[in-house]
């Protein structure tokens, strides 16, 4: 089983790292393999795709997505 801390630097980076995702605005936390997304994006269509990207990490077992959308 791959531990929290691995999990949270791959998801972290793999946001900061996608051109749509404003990965410096999301925070990460994870807890047993849970994945929980806080912050504040522009879009459903960033929102969206900061959680797949995430479910593709290896080792998270799901996500629990706390994005707000801006208006």
């Amino acid at each position: 089983m791959i531990d929290d801390t691995a999990i949270h630097a791959k998801a972290k980076a793999a946001l900061v790292n996608d051109p749509v995702v404003s990965g410096t605005a999301i925070n990460v936390d994870v807890e047993r393999g849970v994945v929980i997304l806080d912050g504040a994006v522009n879009g459903d269509v960033e929102k969206r795709k900061a959680e797949d990207i995430v479910r593709g990490v290896d080792g998270v077992r799901s996500v629990q997505n706390n994005i707000l959308v801006r208006q």
